[in-house]
């Protein structure tokens, strides 16, 4: 392997670790505002109907009931 090669390969190595760091920090900051929005646990009911977690179903259920009670 001749040393231009080998400055290649470090080069295109340099450019893959450095993709990786930029991906990892948009994942994480897409992670915060996922969490922001949904919570921590991350778990929200869906428009596709996928359940949350199941706290936020009581609530749900008791904020359902109590606009039941105030219409009857």
């Amino acid at each position: 392997m001749c040393v231009q090669d080998r400055v290649l390969i470090n080069q295109w190595k340099d450019e893959v670790i450095n993709g990786f760091r930029l991906s990892s920090q948009i994942l994480a900051n897409m992670n915060k505002k996922v969490r922001s929005k949904y919570g921590a646990d991350g778990a929200a009911t869906q428009a596709d109907g996928v359940p949350g977690s199941q706290q936020q179903q009581q609530q749900q259920q008791l904020s359902l009931e109590k606009c039941g009670s105030e219409e009857s």
